[in-house]
């Protein structure tokens, strides 16, 4: 009774610290007479029932996987996403066993380890080193030591580097792997995807690649094997990074058999796909998603890219003469597609600067008349107005359109299909509060320094001027950064109270906390 109770206690505390890094990990068994089963699963229960039937179906691969043995080893690692009730990155390991005595002629397995962090730099390694102790002294204590290691990691930073302990070895964590916003990864899969390997002779058609995933076409990757088409599927991700995140749907791996398969052809066939970008092995999808308007095909040596809708972007033959048998290949193809992103970008810069604020006019002293002095309240740097409907005819479209080697029309409607895309908004949202944010750092400060001048700050100013920053430091007051910082908690409540004194002294007060 009581090891029961001591071992429920570990399990719990297991699921709490583990979840940082994993949310389970998953050994699965194809039965041949009801199917993929999953044979265990640590912490139990920790996935609900939807998760682990959708795991079950789509883990195992649609065929052989004789392409990943020569490319990968026996054991061949790829990547797949669950999507309902919430999105799991799951790195998968398949093993294949010779049996004489099974019906199969051999006994398949998968190694999952589910997690809410798309790192596959990280769970990649992690999956082979479990996997080769696993599958040599199978059983649950094997998963209970991962997860011990998985709870000792601490909190997840991806602004360094990690060296994270896993059962005898150390896996290397780079640091800005992930820039995480609100759960959205900025980059993702930059430091995982080797361009040349996973893409090879498609290097050419990257510039068009770039375009379908800048915008959210669809892109469907077809390939021999999950692992091939899993790399590929990631490196098509990354080529708008580390500038810019995929905000739609994406499945490095999908197979015949996942929940969402009849969804993407019923969408296929009367062409209606939304924003995706898929990884497929099994031939069947050829002709189920023949209508894809943008298909990646690795097969080998000549692997392509075929499109039915128009792309502006073309390939810049200077620099792919440059990189043919270059040393460093990767890297540059890697900064070129960085700079161009960058470059695109670089248009809607004025949108995330503050503008000019009207020069107020001294009414006090000797320098009446003149510029009135620096007050942080009424004077505070803003950014312009956020004109959304008509963003496009406020972007510096001439200062990108050279690097982008297009004309003038063209950029302009390449920014609006970017702008009607997926990844525009949550990225256009997020850069505009950061630069809000670091202007109200500046003001923050301001006000802290106006403490020591607070006499000559009021001097001049009218009743209207004095309620509206009564008005601005009410609001300042309720704000959670002011609230966190004593220092500029200290400076408002100073502030209010003199301004306050001194809108008593010209006459009644317009304004009062609440109004």
């Amino acid at each position: 009774m009581g090891d029961a109770a001591g071992d429920d206690e570990q399990i719990a505390a297991d699921r709490i610290a583990m979840r940082r890094w994993v949310r389970a990990v998953c050994v699965l068994d194809f039965d041949l007479s009801t199917g993929p089963v999953v044979e265990m699963q640590y912490p139990p229960d920790a996935l609900a029932d939807e998760q682990t039937t959708s795991l079950c179906r789509m883990a195992f691969p649609d065929g052989p996987t004789d392409a990943d043995a020569r490319e990968g080893g026996a054991r061949p690692v790829y990547c797949q996403r669950l999507c309902r009730p919430q999105s799991l990155f799951v790195t998968v390991l398949f093993h294949q066993e010779r049996d004489s005595g099974h019906e199969r002629g051999a006994i398949q397995k998968v190694l999952a380890i589910c997690s809410h962090l798309p790192l596959p730099e990280l769970f990649a390694p992690v999956v082979r080193i479990l996997g080769d102790i696993y599958f040599e002294h199978p059983g649950r204590p094997v998963l209970e030591a991962a997860a011990r290691q998985w709870s000792q990691w601490g909190d997840p930073d991806f602004r360094k580097a990690h060296q994270l302990p896993f059962l005898g070895t150390v896996v290397d964590l780079p640091a800005n792997c992930v820039q995480d916003c609100n759960g959205l990864p900025m980059g993702m899969f930059c430091g995982y995807s080797r361009w040349s390997r996973d893409l090879g002779a498609a290097v050419a058609d990257l510039w068009a690649i770039w375009e379908s995933v800048l915008v959210g076409q669809p892109v469907l990757v077809i390939g021999e094997s999950p692992q091939q088409v899993s790399n590929a599927v990631l490196a098509v991700l990354s080529v708008i990074g580390p500038h810019l995140a995929y905000h739609a749907d994406y499945r490095p791996y999908m197979t015949i058999s996942d929940p969402d398969c009849q969804h993407y052809q019923t969408m296929c066939s009367r062409r209606t796909l939304p924003p995706c970008v898929l990884g497929v092995t099994n031939l069947l999808f050829n002709e189920a998603l023949a209508d894809f308007p943008n298909v990646l095909r690795l097969a080998k040596p000549n692997a392509s890219f075929s499109a039915s809708q128009s792309h502006v972007m073309t390939p810049d033959r200077p620099f792919l003469r440059a990189l043919a048998g270059a040393a460093h290949a990767e890297a540059m193809l890697r900064a070129e597609f960085s700079a161009l992103t960058s470059t695109f970008l670089s248009a809607f810069s004025r949108m995330f600067k503050p503008v000019p604020h009207l020069q107020r006019v001294s009414r006090s002293g000797c320098s009446a008349g003149g510029p009135a002095e620096f007050n942080p309240y009424l004077d505070a740097p803003r950014l312009p107005a956020d004109v959304r409907d008509d963003l496009i005819d406020h972007l510096d479209i001439d200062a990108s359109k050279g690097r982008l080697r297009l004309t003038r029309r063209q950029a302009r409607t390449l920014y609006k299909h970017f702008m009607a895309g997926p990844n525009f908004l949550p990225w256009y949202t997020r850069a505009r509060l950061l630069a809000q944010m670091e202007l109200d750092g500046r003001t923050d400060a301001a006000i802290i320094a106006a403490d020591s001048n607070l006499g000559s700050m009021a001097d001049g100013l009218t009743l209207g001027e004095l309620n509206a920053i009564l008005k601005e430091i009410d609001r300042r007051l309720q704000c959670p950064r002011s609230l966190s910082r004593p220092a500029l908690l200290s400076a408002l409540q100073t502030h209010r109270a003199s301004m306050a004194q001194r809108a008593a002294s010209l006459g009644s007060v317009m304004y009062t906390s609440g109004s």
